[in-house]
């Protein structure tokens, strides 16, 4: 049996606490973005666009956000494994989690995006939405087509953000976030009126999201070019591994908060149509 090394565990408890106080510091601009986000850009966007659009608009976030099932807990199971693999200083095991993972969630993606876009190519809005919303095809199905192909983008992205937490890196996921919820204010504080559309919202919204995601992916395959996913390091027993222990969460975290809000979101469109809609979305405490 390997003898502790003090000099080692000293070095892994300092770090350690490094990134924990990092990711405190930069959880409060994360904060302070989101906020800005929600307290500041969706108030004057509710107020440009006027309480109906506004109410198609958060019809659609709710409606593509019931997308993010399909990962069926990837992600944490993602950000177990690599913990495990830092921890047994097991570099050819952190390459197998990541990709592993990644070809995991971008097969769950694609499904995800199958199963979605064949329910708007072939089932009726009003099946879900109810009769309110009858004759706004033209105006829902854009919007839902463009915010279904950014939350897909998202969806793979954040396959990054949870192997950072893996790493020990939530401190760079935060100031990327910030930075993207930030962004997104400023676009819509200033575009909206220029561009008053359900389709920008989305853009203004989802999209800078994305594009935080698409820099913070950037970053980490600079700083470990190893990691790049690849098909020699995909391994079935970590894959089955994942999907246990994926599906775990989903059922006793995710499934809940779809239920409680998106769930609860569609019946209040359903029965009180775009108005009511509106007033729910905007009271709510994410903005998408």
């Amino acid at each position: 049996m390997n003898e502790t090394n003090p000099e080692q565990n000293e070095a892994g408890s300092q770090r350690r606490n490094r990134a924990i106080t990092s990711a405190i510091a930069t959880s409060l601009a994360s904060k302070i973005g989101t906020v800005v986000l929600q307290f500041v850009s969706i108030p004057i966007a509710y107020r440009t666009l006027g309480e109906e659009t506004f109410g198609l608009y958060a019809t659609i976030a709710v409606s593509i956000g019931t997308v993010i099932l399909f990962q069926i807990g990837i992600g944490p199971a993602l950000t177990h494994g690599i913990s495990r693999a830092l921890t047994a200083k097991d570099d050819l095991l952190e390459k197998q989690y990541f990709s592993t993972s990644w070809f995991l969630l971008l097969i769950l993606t694609l499904i995800g995006g199958l199963v979605a876009g064949l329910v708007l190519t072939f089932v009726p809005l009003t099946f879900f939405f109810g009769e309110h919303y009858a004759g706004l095809e033209p105006k829902l199905l854009p919007g839902l087509w463009l915010a279904l192909g950014i939350v897909l983008l998202e969806i793979i992205l954040s396959h990054t953000e949870r192997a950072r937490e893996g790493f020990l890196q939530v401190h760079i996921n935060n100031t990327f976030g910030a930075a993207g919820n930030i962004l997104g204010a400023i676009t819509i504080a200033i575009g909206i009126h220029y561009f008053q559309t359900i389709e920008f919202l989305i853009i203004a919204i989802f999209g800078t999201r994305a594009l935080a995601r698409i820099a913070n992916t950037i970053h980490l395959f600079l700083q470990r070019p190893d990691l790049a996913p690849k098909l020699q390091y995909f391994e079935k027993p970590l894959s089955r591994e994942m999907l246990s222990d994926g599906f775990a969460f989903t059922v006793s975290q995710s499934l809940t908060g779809i239920i409680e809000i998106n769930g609860c979101g569609l019946l209040v469109a359903r029965f009180g149509g775009r108005l009511p809609w509106a007033s729910f979305k905007s009271s709510c405490s994410s903005p998408v």
